[in-house]
């Protein structure tokens, strides 16, 4: 029994693999989604997290097994156990269905894995007393199927009982199951199904790569507005992290790039971004590799080391306090409220913050007062302050 507690971390450590390829990949990508079963309502909504949470707290159930022979102590573990086993059961093949692993509840029932252990908990919580409805004499009439009951020298390292059952012409049988062996089943189980939905996982982050790295290939050949279209396609996330980037506001720019710089920057901006976020998704595809989806084994936690200040430290830190180092003046808190929505009111407070620090650049005051005109507008007032984010290094 010592090995469980290492068994659940491994279990622990493949759902976290899931868990971080849905919130990095799956959330952002509709090409990553349209390869799921991601577009039922439920889905949408907060089941997965519910799904991965209730795996998580029932694997708590699993490992909490204390040594004992006070039969209700062990009874109620055995109850929780096979209950936490079933459940868990459940959410898997809730969780190969979402991922589309086509993988039926037939098919696991053909796992001894599975089956089992499913029937033992059916047998024991589920249904202690069990009917079925049989032909006699041709009519359908309902009958004892089994009946069972906890054996008093079942204890927290063996779940025995008394069984009575039609199969066997309702003649006595004692029966035990080793709860080393049920767990360890089990075990068996989550990693063999769970490995499936890592699998998918896999090729869906496969395809993707290939999908960014055309993209990134594409990009210097293509018009401007076919730009827009295949990044709708294949890298929409960008489009959520600027007003500016939405397609319309995107081309509405690219048509009037020579009425007025603005326009040209922001088409400029998000060229320089699209190619930026690339990079970055292209690296983090490394990692993805190696680490987040890709790495097969658990690795030992290690303890994160801190570098803490020592003497020359704080005599440098004194040093550069007492130097009379001129302070660049920072436009970041004007920018940062203005970046909001806002009525008139704190447009005013907060455009004129930046107005008297800019007193002397007209270019900039030029910009702010468009803003001030165009508050309702996202594309003119977003295309403004972008502009005056550049002018003054704030980006």
């Amino acid at each position: 029994m010592q090995a469980i507690p290492r068994m659940i971390e491994e279990i622990k450590f493949k759902l976290d693999k899931i868990s971080d390829f849905w919130t990095h990949y799956l959330w952002d990508y509709q090409k990553c989604r349209n390869e799921i079963n991601f577009d039922k309502d439920d889905i949408k909504t907060t089941s997965f997290g519910n799904l991965m949470s209730y795996l998580g707290d029932t694997l708590e159930v699993i490992e909490n097994n204390t040594e004992t022979d006070n039969f209700q102590s062990a009874f109620s573990y055995h109850i929780g156990l096979l209950q936490a086993i079933y459940i868990q059961q459940d959410l898997i093949l809730e969780l190969l269905r979402i991922f589309g692993c086509k993988i039926s509840k037939g098919q696991l029932y053909e796992d001894g894995d599975y089956s089992i252990n499913r029937n033992l908990r059916n047998e024991l919580v589920g249904h202690p007393i069990r009917k079925i409805r049989i032909e006699h004499n041709g009519k359908r009439i309902e009958v004892l199927k089994s009946s069972v009951l906890m054996d008093i020298h079942s204890n927290s390292n063996e779940i025995a009982y008394s069984r009575y059952h039609i199969d066997n012409n309702y003649s006595f049988e004692k029966l035990s199951y080793k709860i080393e062996d049920i767990i360890n089943r089990h075990y068996s189980f989550l990693k063999t199904y769970i490995e499936e939905v890592i699998k998918k996982c896999k090729k869906i982050l496969k395809r993707f790569k290939k999908r960014v790295e055309n993209l990134q290939k594409v990009l210097k050949a293509q018009a401007f507005e076919d730009i827009v279209k295949l990044t709708a396609v294949d890298f929409e996330k960008i489009f959520n992290s600027y007003y500016i980037y939405e397609p319309e506001h995107l081309l509405e720019s690219f048509r009037r790039r020579n009425e007025h710089k603005r326009y040209q920057n922001n088409v400029d901006q998000f060229l320089t971004d699209l190619n930026s976020w690339l990079d970055e998704t292209l690296e983090e595809f490394e990692y993805a590799f190696k680490k987040r989806i890709f790495e097969s084994t658990m690795t030992e936690t290690k303890e994160t080391l801190f570098k803490n200040f020592t003497e020359n430290d704080f005599t440098l830190v004194n040093k550069m306090v007492q130097t009379d180092v001129k302070i660049k003046v920072s436009y970041h808190y004007e920018l940062g409220k203005l970046g909001h929505k806002r009525s008139y009111s704190d447009f005013q407070f907060f455009g004129g913050l930046l107005r008297d620090k800019c007193k002397k650049n007209k270019e900039v005051l030029a910009e702010i007062n468009h803003m001030e005109k165009n508050l309702k507008n996202d594309l003119e007032y977003h295309s403004s302050l972008k502009l005056i984010r550049k002018i003054l290094n704030e980006e």
